[in-house]
């Protein structure tokens, strides 16, 4: 198994004029090792406008829930309580979010 926080993540996002590098650098200590999950950028697609962000956005320390993205009128909230995937097996029926 490799940590995510070993990986040191780097990422360069273009569309247009806009230009998005984005990088995560991990806090050093134990706990690191135990981050699973995270998201580097987001790209919003709407009617109108692609828009490119960073997010930066982990896993708590351990947990092994998924990125969740939730639009309420023009803004996109990205929570990480989404439900927990393993390779080959159904998604998490836990919790209160599911993917169909």
């Amino acid at each position: 198994m490799v940590a995510v926080a070993s990986l040191k993540p780097t990422m360069r996002m273009e569309y247009g004029d806009q230009i998005v590098d984005c990088a995560f650098e991990f806090k050093k200590g134990f706990f690191s090792n135990m981050i699973y999950t995270y998201v580097i950028g987001i790209i919003e697609i709407d009617q109108d406008n692609i828009t490119l962000r960073p997010s930066g956005i982990t896993s708590k320390t351990g947990s092994e829930a998924t990125p969740w993205l939730t639009r309420t009128g023009n803004e996109i909230t990205l929570t990480m309580d989404g439900p927990h995937m393993f390779k080959g097996k159904k998604p998490s029926s836990r919790g209160n979010k599911r993917y169909i």
